[in-house]
């Protein structure tokens, strides 16, 4: 395996680390009227930008390795990828509608925690995918 194959699972290890922190950022102080609003922002948007980079350095790293006859696939990886992607993206959104506090939107705004543990959770599928490809399983 070359070295730069593992440059993606590092950077999506840390996103993951940004989604964790920023889930618990958002959940632990939402009641209180100290909510850190711009940290929260600071790491939603660190985490969407470090999982958007992380499904490009994949599909390089991949087209790359295959380039240099190098086939390492897991199934169900990228369909994995572009549903964290999407979750993520809705999560964002969700989040800047809530700001603004519409009332036709409210049950979309309502799914805006939901929408972030359900894509940190899909990262957590992606990171077992990976872990069972290597232990042969």
């Amino acid at each position: 395996m070359p070295w730069y194959a593992f440059i993606h699972p590092l950077w999506q290890l840390f996103g993951l680390f940004l989604g964790i922190k920023n889930l618990s950022t958002g959940f632990t102080k939402t009641e209180s009227w100290t909510f850190p609003l711009r940290q929260h922002r600071r790491l939603g948007l660190l985490f969407y930008i470090f999982i958007l980079s992380g499904g490009l350095i994949g599909w390089q790293t991949n087209a790359v390795m295959r380039s240099q006859g190098i086939n390492f696939r897991l199934s169900g990886h990228p369909g994995l990828a572009i549903t964290i992607i999407i979750l993520a993206s809705l999560t964002i959104l969700s989040g800047l509608l809530r700001q603004s506090h519409s009332k036709y939107l409210q049950w979309f705004q309502f799914l805006h925690p939901w929408l972030g543990v359900i894509a940190v959770s899909t990262i957590f599928a992606q990171l077992f995918l990976v872990i069972f490809k290597f232990i042969g399983w």
